[in-house]
């Protein structure tokens, strides 16, 4: 399982209170949701994500369909997933069977691929649900749609292209908010260094994305790659308080100990190099004197005879350990062989 797919399941749990479930499911519809106006109003919303569908129904049930919650404005409101594929057996005691949508062009709301044809789609409660969309359906979707700042009232319905105040005035909104757009469109990346990307259909919630993210000391990199617009982050600990923020602590662990493994290579392999480059100048110093003491024939200065001896017979020891041999100090030894080679370029010269 990717590190995306991890930290977005992990976040599709439904929020306690009825304004942060309001600014999830407008987040997750901001960026991943189409409107259809065929055969009826109705939201889809394309996702991978086998958990998101019973979440959306929840918060759709208890906001929306008077079931519970601040329902009751919309008395005869519907939520129905339906399948990519016929299905056998019973949902919540009714038959399920395979639908066909009506085949008009959706309109998209955060999702640019407005290209979609609505063919049957998927059921989040099945066992055969591998992703692919969700479904709501119900006289009461232009009111869900309005109250959930998609869509406003101005010359008709037109679609809101940023983040609405009024969803966000708590900083759990916030928090929940951010959710939502990462749930919906969000991307994380640790296999090679480390990615975290909010992808929106408009500049203006890009825009409104990173300003929630500054609330919270958090900087995000901007970018626009065609029709998509891109908020960003690449800084590991940055990545991590967003995590957090969103409420996705397990992926925060996941993260750091991710870092902590990369980091110990990094060092185990810097070691590695470092003993590496010792052994090789060491090797390169002890040939030098080698050659240096086997061409002055007789030396006449005892210590000095004792170092070449030394050296001669333990070409593959460090200054450390031919040091203690002699039981004398490093600097004793270095200055010793170091008169050694000078002796021997003098002679030779």
């Amino acid at each position: 399982m990717t590190a995306a797919k991890e930290a977005k399941e992990e976040l599709t749990k439904t929020p306690d209170t009825d304004c942060c479930k309001a600014a999830f499911l407008s987040a997750v519809i901001h960026t991943a949701g189409l409107i259809s106006f065929g055969g009826g109003m109705s939201v889809v919303i394309e996702s991978v994500n086998p958990l998101l569908g019973g979440m959306v129904e929840e918060i759709t049930r208890a906001l929306f369909t008077g079931e519970a919650g601040r329902g009751g404005r919309v008395e005869s409101g519907e939520w129905r997933a339906e399948s990519r594929v016929k299905m056998r057996g019973q949902e919540r005691g009714k038959a399920i069977e395979s639908k066909e949508v009506d085949g008009k062009r959706p309109e998209a709301v955060g999702n640019t691929k407005s290209n979609l044809t609505l063919t049957p789609l998927s059921t989040p409660h099945s066992p055969l649900f591998h992703g692919g969309s969700v479904v709501i359906k119900g006289d009461f979707i232009a009111d869900m749609l309005v109250e959930l700042r998609i869509l406003k009232l101005r010359d008709g319905l037109n679609v809101v292209a940023g983040i609405d105040p009024y969803l966000v005035e708590n900083e759990c909104c916030k928090r929940a908010y951010l959710a939502g757009a990462f749930v919906g469109s969000g991307a994380l990346v640790t296999n090679r260094g480390y990615h975290l990307e909010f992808a929106c259909a408009s500049k203006k919630l890009r825009d409104g994305l990173v300003k929630l993210l500054e609330g919270f000391e958090i900087r995000a990199a901007v970018i626009t790659k065609g029709d998509k617009h891109l908020a960003y982050i690449k800084d590991k600990d940055a990545i991590s308080d967003v995590l957090a923020l969103m409420g996705a602590y397990k992926s925060v662990l996941r993260l750091n100990s991710l870092a902590a493994e990369r980091s110990l290579s990094r060092e185990v392999s810097r070691k590695a190099n470092c003993d590496i480059a010792n052994l090789n100048r060491l090797v390169a110093a002890s040939l030098k004197q080698r050659e240096a003491i086997a061409s002055l024939g007789t030396i006449a200065d005892k210590r000095l005879r004792e170092t070449a001896e030394a050296r001669l017979n333990n070409p593959e020891l460090s200054y450390g350990e031919l040091a203690a041999l002699l039981g004398i100090s490093r600097g004793a030894l270095k200055y010793r062989l170091e008169r050694l080679v000078a002796l021997a370029a003098a002679y030779n010269s």
